[in-house]
């Protein structure tokens, strides 16, 4: 049996086993509510459903945007200070560490949005007035998915919740792990006025927002990791949700490695080859939990995640988690970009859809894909529907978005013929709606040049192009 972490002993065990037990003997919130055992035993995260993360615009490498080329290599060890990360938080409480099911929006939104607006508007991030109120996008996010608070939601909402508006912050509208108001209190979240926004709250008017997201893609599990790591090279904080291992909860430091198998006389499930806590409402039989992805060091094999336990929990809220623990667990993940100054025309219609254009080819076991991204900047966030390039010979490409949020960012069509794209002028269209609804397009065009590599003749696009989410792109000649 593998152990949780270096030093780990029978007291450890004993714990974490009486962690689980009081975690699942609990039968009541905190604000006195009654809470079944299926919502004590969620931990909120929500991943997407295959056919959801199908929809997802899917994130290339950071390579493919370095400066150095496609041939950088991954530092060994890359770690974002904790300086520069928002002030670890608490979801629950010490008896109830997973409820309400806020986890995915304190990843993606807290720790990872409040990251990316930073990199934008560079202001002091351990001042939780400037950090996104996990409590407002929690409830607003609920409200829009007709549920009730308590229960787990999808990071793809938080993000584009983010995309489309700016969030308040958590000094103006703070969190407490508590649903229904106690008597004569209004210090818990049904308390929230969903109803405000810059115009009727001051404190609405800030720039805690993204300028887009996307998705990793899932398998092959080496793969996700690479590109994972890639963007935390380049700085960036990402997000997972993840099945919660057997002894998660106990976690005080070192490496964690997930038991191989469920201690005896234990409540303990089985997941991909590890023990986790169980779940009645999870396909996986696991609860499930969201985290932010903050460092790796390939020395410890390991990547460091801040979670949303409290300072308490942990190493200062953070954990050191096995590559092989993330492999086993992994159920999805997201990648937030930051927000970039829009447009500023005077003319919405006039805007260009595209700020340039370029080739990247990834070889990777045997297999060579060449991408042709374009990269741009909206004057306003859109639901985008669909994309279009058209080639230099008059073929159109069009793929789906899925309605995702985007204003800042990139978008790209993939061949995997073993060619490279002709060079010229790429004519490219994105089409979507505004948060009220209006129809927008933006038209713009490129010059794409031709990668400097013999090996990848030139061609018009054949059948076998995809599009940034993954999926088959439709061509018309």
């Amino acid at each position: 049996m593998d152990r949780m972490h270096s030093g780990v002993d029978g007291r450890r065990v004993l714990r974490a086993t009486l962690a689980l037990l009081v975690l699942l003997a609990v039968s009541a919130c905190s604000d006195g509510k009654s809470t079944s055992q299926d919502e004590l035993d969620d931990f909120g995260g929500t991943p997407p459903t295959d056919e959801e993360l199908a929809t997802y615009p899917k994130a290339l490498p950071a390579a493919a945007f370095a400066d150095d080329g496609p041939g950088s290599i991954l530092p060994p060890t890359s770690v974002i200070p904790e300086d520069r990360l928002p002030p670890v938080q608490a979801q629950g409480t010490p008896a109830q560490l997973g409820y309400p099911g806020s986890c995915e929006v304190w990843s993606a939104g807290y720790a990872m949005g409040s990251y990316a607006a930073n990199l934008a508007n560079q202001k002091n991030i351990k001042d939780i007035a400037n950090t996104v109120s996990a409590a407002y996008v929690y409830m607003t996010v609920l409200a829009e998915e007709n549920e009730m608070c308590g229960v787990g939601t999808s990071p793809a909402y938080t993000l584009n919740y983010l995309v489309k508006q700016t969030a308040p912050s958590l000094e103006s509208i703070p969190y407490y792990p508590v649903c229904e108001c106690p008597p004569d209190s209004d210090q818990c979240l049904d308390a929230i006025q969903l109803d405000q926004s810059c115009a009727t709250n001051q404190a609405f008017c800030t720039d805690l927002r993204i300028g887009g997201w996307q998705a990793f893609a899932k398998e092959p599990i080496d793969q996700t990791l690479d590109v994972i790591k890639s963007w935390i090279a380049q700085h960036y904080v990402a997000q997972m949700s993840i099945v919660v291992p057997f002894g998660f909860p106990d976690y005080v430091g070192g490496l964690f490695s997930a038991f191989t198998e469920c201690p005896p006389d234990t409540k303990c499930a089985m997941y991909n080859g590890i023990a986790c806590m169980p779940s009645q409402r999870t396909k996986t039989g696991c609860a499930q939990h969201g985290v932010a992805i903050v460092g790796y060091d390939d020395a410890r094999g390991a990547l460091k995640i801040q979670n949303s336990f409290g300072p308490g929990w942990g190493e200062a809220g953070y954990m050191w988690m096995s590559y092989s623990t993330f492999a086993a667990i992994y159920l999805s993940g997201t990648i937030a970009f930051p927000p970039i100054e829009p447009i500023k025309d005077g003319d919405v219609a006039s805007a260009s859809a595209v700020e340039r254009g370029f080739q990247w080819v990834e070889r990777r076991d045997g297999a060579t894909s060449v991408h042709l991204v374009f990269t741009s900047t909206l004057p306003e966030p859109l639901s985008l529907d669909t994309i279009t390039v058209t080639a230099p010979d008059g073929t159109t490409i069009t793929h789906e978005y899925g309605g995702h949020g985007f204003q800042a960012g990139y978008h790209y069509v993939t061949r995997h013929d073993g060619k490279q794209f002709e060079p010229g002028l790429y004519a490219v269209r994105l089409a979507g709606r505004t948060s009220a609804g209006e129809q927008r397009v933006f038209d713009g065009a490129a010059q794409v040049a031709l990668v400097e590599d013999e090996s990848l003749s030139p061609a018009p696009p054949g059948d076998d192009v995809t599009g940034t989410n993954r999926g088959p792109a439709s061509l018309t000649r």
